[in-house]
């Protein structure tokens, strides 16, 4: 992504931010359930139309669509390119945002919202067959079962979720800690100690040797500005 795709389209003029990227990684997710709630819809009118098999499993007879396992490359596609743009921009987002000595917390964090989001979508389908009692959306036999419903819900909840999402995003201000909290610059010993360092002209204003150092190591500033 980062060698091939951001490239392009930052040549295309499209610049995607951190944030950009999280965002269109959200929609992504979204769809994706959507997708997940249309197959689920195919295979239940196939079924509906004589197209299944008997299966026995564990001494267990198993009615099984025939429609085909490759039906779920699209969700599962469109999932895993969710997951590019949004967990791993937002690991990426967590460190670059956060104060070098906060770092290795703010990203710790930002895992714990993937186990609690695990969580939640287990709780979430427990309340769910709470809600629906009598016509469980995950009965047993979940052939008798509506999951599609399940899917569409967890639709509906994602965009939600952007919306809210866009909101904080559109009034969040990018931090860039390298220039605003610079690493000290190195020591250059008896001659920086005992020796005034000669002023650098950059745009007019008077830059001595270890503000040069500064600019140069967090990119603020390239040899061919001096």
């Amino acid at each position: 992504m980062d060698t091939i795709v951001y490239p392009y389209l930052e040549r295309k003029g499209y610049n995607l931010t951190l944030l950009k990227r999280i965002g269109f990684g959200m929609f992504l997710a979204a769809v994706s359930m959507a997708v997940a709630a249309g197959v689920e819809v195919a295979r239940k009118n196939i079924m509906q139309d004589g197209g299944y098999n008997t299966q026995v499993i564990a001494n267990a007879s198993y009615n099984a669509s025939t429609l085909s396992v490759f039906a779920q490359i699209p969700q599962y596609f469109i999932v895993g390119a969710s997951e590019v743009f949004t967990s791993i921009t937002g690991l990426e987002f967590a460190y670059s945002q956060s104060p070098k000595a906060l770092q290795g917390v703010v990203m710790g964090l930002f895992l714990l919202t993937t186990g609690l989001g695990s969580y939640v979508g287990s709780l979430l389908v427990i309340i769910v067959n709470a809600a629906t009692k009598g016509h469980e959306w995950f009965p047993d036999e979940i052939n008798e079962g509506y999951i599609e419903y399940y899917f569409i819900l967890l639709s509906v909840m994602m965009i939600i979720n952007l919306g809210i999402f866009c909101i904080v995003a559109h009034y969040y201000t990018y931090v860039q800690y390298g220039i605003l909290n610079p690493e000290p610059p190195p020591d250059y010993g008896a001659v920086g100690k005992n020796s005034e360092s000669p002023d650098i002209k950059l745009n007019g204003e008077g830059f001595d040797q270890r503000d040069k150092a500064v600019l140069l190591k967090d990119g603020s500033l390239s040899e061919s500005e001096i």
